[in-house]
C-alpha cells in the first residue's frame, strides 16, 4: 500500500484517486493507481508519476494497461 505513496508526485492528486480507488474490488493497488494516473486527462500538464518511477511502472503494468484498454474498446 505505500508504493503509490512513493510515485506520485503530488500528494493531493494521490487522496483524490484513492477516494475512488478505494469504492471499487482491486487486487493491486499500485496499478490501480497507475491505471488511474495514466487515464486522467488532467496528467498531461504536470507528470503525477515520478521520473524514476516511470519507467519502472511501465515495465511492470504496460502489458496488463494494453490488455485493459484492448478490452474497454
Amino acid at each position: 500500500m505505500i508504493e503509490p505513496m512513493e510515485f506520485v508526485a503530488d500528494t493531493d492528486y494521490l487522496l483524490y484517486v484513492l477516494k475512488w480507488i478505494l469504492k471499487y474490488d482491486f487486487d493491486d493497488l499500485g496499478y490501480a493507481v497507475y491505471f488511474q494516473t495514466i487515464m486522467d486527462p488532467e496528467m498531461l500538464p504536470e507528470p503525477l508519476i515520478k521520473d524514476k518511477w516511470r519507467t519502472i511502472l511501465d515495465k511492470r503494468y504496460q502489458e496488463r494497461f494494453r490488455n485493459d484498454i484492448s478490452e474497454m474498446h
